[in-house]
């Protein structure tokens, strides 16, 4: 059965493999949706690769960057106009039996003042903060929580459906009111770490955003190139800051402190546990501190 009312967009970078995974797991819902925008930055077309099916509207689309926001933008300007609901997923995502469906069903009974929901991430856990997280503010004891550090809790295997800060990107479904009020911000480029943590709680001012138990997914990402170690901390510590100095809520000197403890926290790790990775991170995190604090972003505070 197809529903008419919600368009999935998927943005890749040319993951063949991933993407016909996630096909492959929505093609097997009971409930398909209208349409499916895959936006591909990976400079290949692969479009007579892809699983198809006769129900399905595929649109196929190709970016010129990999930027993961650009991306999404790209596939909200190529949306059916009927849609009523857009749907994000990130390429290595699998969907549960009925999930979408179970979506679908939380939207029916939803009121007029949830924005956004995402489905339930079951391939992963949420730890609660212990001391040294707690002292440094990058962690919680509560789920789907931001924190005045700009930092966020985990939202994974929740036990039941709930109300939350911030909304990961790649398995939400938000109202098309929401997407045509609110645009992704191109200045997140590349895989846009904090990208969604900077939209939710845009859309979070006006909206709740919730999570919804019985739609459940696994999220079976890729580990990071050892040799991308140091790159992809550097930026997770520049858009962090980026993030902070953007929103009134947070504090720039918290968030600055979190990010040492997490410097710390990798030095340790990596020269105790002798994980060069852990060296490498760390040696990331404290280059885009660095960078940060010598070459200030034009965020203006919202």
């Amino acid at each position: 059965m197809v529903n008419e009312k919600i368009s999935l967009i998927i943005p890749t970078i040319g993951r063949l493999n991933c993407l016909n995974r996630f096909l492959k797991s929505l093609y097997r819902q009971s409930v398909l949706p209208k349409e499916v925008i895959v936006v591909d930055s990976g400079g290949e077309d692969i479009s007579g690769s892809l699983e198809n099916n006769a129900h399905i509207n595929l649109k196929y689309i190709t970016a010129e960057y990999p930027s993961l926001t650009e991306q999404k933008n790209i596939g909200l300007a190529n949306i059916d106009k009927e849609a009523a609901l857009v749907a994000f997923f990130d390429d290595d995502i699998v969907l549960e039996r009925d999930s979408l469906k179970r979506m679908l069903d939380f939207w029916d009974g939803a009121g007029p003042d949830v924005g956004g929901a995402s489905f339930n991430n079951r391939s992963d856990f949420f730890k609660k903060a212990n001391l040294l997280e707690r002292l440094f503010c990058s962690n919680s004891i509560r789920s789907g929580e931001l924190l005045k550090s700009g930092f966020n809790s985990k939202i994974s295997s929740i036990e039941k459906t709930k109300v939350v800060d911030w909304l990961l990107g790649g398995l939400t479904v938000w109202r098309r009111n929401v997407i045509d009020e609110f645009k992704f911000d191109e200045w997140f480029t590349g895989n846009a770490y904090c990208e969604d943590i900077d939209y939710s709680h845009r859309v979070a001012k006006k909206y709740k955003l919730m999570v919804v138990k019985e739609a459940a997914v696994s999220h079976l990402s890729c580990p990071i190139d050892f040799g991308k170690e140091y790159y992809y901390a550097k930026k997770q510590a520049e858009n962090r800051v980026y993030l902070v100095r953007k929103h009134k809520r947070f504090s720039l000197l918290l968030c600055y402190w979190s990010c040492a403890g997490l410097f710390l926290k990798n030095v340790l790790v990596g020269v105790l546990g002798l994980k060069r990775r852990c060296f490498l991170r760390s040696m990331g995190i404290l280059s885009g501190i660095m960078t940060t604090l010598f070459n200030s972003t034009n965020s203006e505070k919202r």
